[in-house]
C-alpha cells in the first residue's frame, strides 16, 4: 500500500467545489432560458466536465494507492471505491452515473439533451431550476464525500499495511548532486538529464521513488551556483542500494552519466518529514 497523496485529493475536491459554486447562478435559469443562452450552456457543460474529471482523478488515485486494480471504465471507478470502503456503496452508486455524463460531454455534445444536462425534472414545470440533476450528480452529499475521503486518507496514513509501514521506516534516501561540464550550458545539461539520463535511472532494480530537482537560481550564490541539479532516490535498505548500483542496469546508468558531468556528490541520508 502506497501513501495516499492527501494534498492532491484536497486540490481535486476543491476543484469540484469551485465548479459547483460556479454552477450556482446557472441553476436559477429556466429550461427555456438555458436553451436560449449559448454561453451559459457551454459554461455549464465545461463546469460539469471539470468537476467530473476531478472526481475521476480522485477515484483513480485512491484505488491505485490503496493497492487495488484500477477499473477500465470510469463508472467502475466509483463502484470500486464503494467496494474498498472509501465511500458508502449507496453514495458510490449515486455518483457513478456521472461517468456517463462525462463521456457524453467529451465525445458527443450534440447528443446531450439540454434538459438532461440542465437537470430539469421532466415531470415538473419549466420553472424548475435548470442544472439541478447535473449539480446533484457532482454534489450529492458532497460534504459527506469530502469528510469520508479525508478520514480514509488519515486512516491509511496512520495505520496502513503493517509490513509496508515497517518497510518505509527502513527506507533510505540517496541524494546526488551534479555539476555540468564547463562546455555545456545549464539548459542543455538539464535537457540531457531529463530526456536522456532519467530513463536509465528509472529502471534501477529496487528503486522505490525517484525525483530530480533542477537548479534555476540561488539566494546565496546567484550566478555561481555550485551544483546544477539534485537527484533523490529511495531504496528499502543500504543493501538494496548497493545491489542496484552493482547490477548491470546500475553500471550502465553510471557509465551514461560519467562523461556528462564535471563533478558529483553522493550522500546517503535519513529523511525526517516535518511539514506536509
Amino acid at each position: 500500500m502506497s501513501p495516499v497523496d492527501a494534498a492532491l485529493v484536497r486540490r481535486k475536491l476543491a476543484r469540484i467545489a469551485a465548479s459547483l459554486d460556479a454552477l450556482g447562478p446557472l441553476a436559477q435559469l429556466t429550461l427555456h432560458e438555458y436553451r436560449a443562452r449559448l454561453y451559459e450552456r457551454k459554461a455549464a457543460e465545461r463546469l460539469l466536465h471539470e468537476g467530473i474529471e476531478a472526481a475521476l482523478d480522485v477515484n483513480a488515485h485512491l484505488i491505485a494507492e490503496l493497492g487495488a486494480e484500477v477499473p477500465d471504465d470510469y463508472y467502475g471507478g466509483f463502484m470500486k471505491l464503494g467496494d474498498l470502503g472509501v465511500l458508502p456503496r449507496e453514495l458510490a452508486r449515486s455518483l457513478a452515473p456521472s461517468a456517463g455524463l462525462r463521456n457524453r460531454l467529451v465525445h458527443e455534445y450534440e447528443s446531450l439533451d439540454d434538459a438532461e444536462g440542465a437537470g430539469v425534472d421532466r415531470r415538473a414545470s419549466g420553472s424548475v431550476p435548470v442544472l439541478r440533476a447535473g449539480r446533484r450528480v457532482l454534489s450529492d452529499q458532497g460534504g459527506r464525500l469530502a469528510r469520508i475521503v479525508c478520514k480514509r486518507i488519515t486512516s491509511c496514513r496512520r495505520a496502513g499495511d503493517a509490513a509496508a509501514g515497517q518497510k518505509e521506516e527502513r527506507m533510505i534516501k540517496v541524494v546526488v548532486l551534479l555539476r555540468r561540464p564547463q562546455s555545456s550550458t545549464r539548459e542543455r545539461f538539464h535537457r540531457w538529464w531529463l530526456d536522456e539520463h532519467v530513463p536509465y535511472v528509472k529502471v534501477l532494480p529496487g528503486l522505490r521513488k525517484y525525483r530530480v530537482c533542477l537548479v534555476t537560481g540561488s539566494t546565496s550564490h546567484e550566478g555561481r551556483e555550485p551544483w546544477d541539479g539534485i537527484a533523490e532516490l529511495w531504496f528499502d535498505s543500504r543493501a538494496a542500494l548497493d545491489a542496484a548500483w552493482s547490477s548491470e542496469v546500475g553500471r550502465t546508468a553510471l557509465e551514461h552519466s560519467r562523461e556528462s558531468h564535471s563533478d558529483r556528490l553522493v550522500l546517503i541520508t535519513e529523511e525526517h518529514e516535518l511539514i506536509g
